[in-house]
């Protein structure tokens, strides 16, 4: 998926989202061990800065690298997608790391359209998914840092 944004959006930056990234690499983790590479991986993601995030994540690899070579690698692959946040400014992070404001426009656009039995073409779709966007927005909470909520809405493309 992440391969077919790239084509048909070329200019635009990926970031995934760290909290699905953090299960997802936590899945291959046993039991016993999931506390503290939890704290790890989190301490990659929380990071003051791209350098400091990517120190720790090779930290994260010789630490974990022999016993837990998936987890690992789960990482690896998602991790400069991961970082994305660090490209904007720091009160606007909060909001960049995680998908929850596209999850809950997705929610909502299914929410609405389930009762309908037909959507009147790609055009008609589009329009609708612009009217639940607008909505969506107005009901987001400010970031905790930020007063400038509309401002990081406008640079994600909400």
């Amino acid at each position: 998926m992440e391969t077919v944004f790239k084509e048909e959006f070329s200019q635009a930056k990926v970031q995934r989202c760290t909290v699905h990234v953090d299960r997802n690499v936590l899945a291959k983790v046993p039991k016993k061990l999931k506390k503290r590479v939890a704290a790890d991986v989190r301490s990659i993601f929380y990071a003051p800065s791209r350098e400091t995030a990517l120190e720790r994540f090779n930290t994260f690899k010789e630490k974990w690298g022999k016993d837990l070579p998936s987890a690992v690698h789960c990482l690896e692959r998602s991790i400069d997608s991961c970082l994305t946040f660090f490209d904007f400014p720091q009160d606007e992070w909060i909001s960049l790391r995680t998908t929850n404001s596209i999850e809950r426009l997705n929610k909502e656009f299914k929410r609405r359209t389930k009762p309908m039995e037909i959507v009147a073409g790609e055009n008609a779709c589009y329009r609708l998914l612009a009217f639940f966007k607008d909505g969506v927005t107005l009901e987001i909470k400010p970031c905790r840092k930020s007063a400038e909520q509309p401002a990081v809405l406008q640079r994600i493309g909400l």
